[in-house]
């Protein structure tokens, strides 16, 4: 399990896109599972978690992110596992 967390200077919604594409179109491929967004006034928090299929050993990785403003910064919060 890997678990990261870091600052971006956009906002959520920006984020999730950002990661969105690169994980689900980009050199990670991937596929969004589901995603839950919360907006009240300026805050805003999103969760979404993306899968892989792997054929040959026939598992499967997952990776959830939590991206919110709550502070000020946009944070977000993966984990892969």
């Amino acid at each position: 399990m890997s678990i990261r967390e870091f600052n971006v200077t956009i906002r959520p919604v920006e984020s999730m896109n950002k990661i969105h594409m690169g994980g689900a179109e980009g050199s990670i491929s991937g596929k969004l599972i589901d995603h839950y967004k919360r907006k009240t006034g300026e805050y805003e928090v999103i969760v979404f978690v993306l899968e892989k299929y792997f054929i040959r050993t026939s598992n499967r990785a997952s990776m959830t992110v939590t991206i919110d403003n709550f502070e000020g910064a946009t944070r977000a919060h993966s984990v892969i596992r």
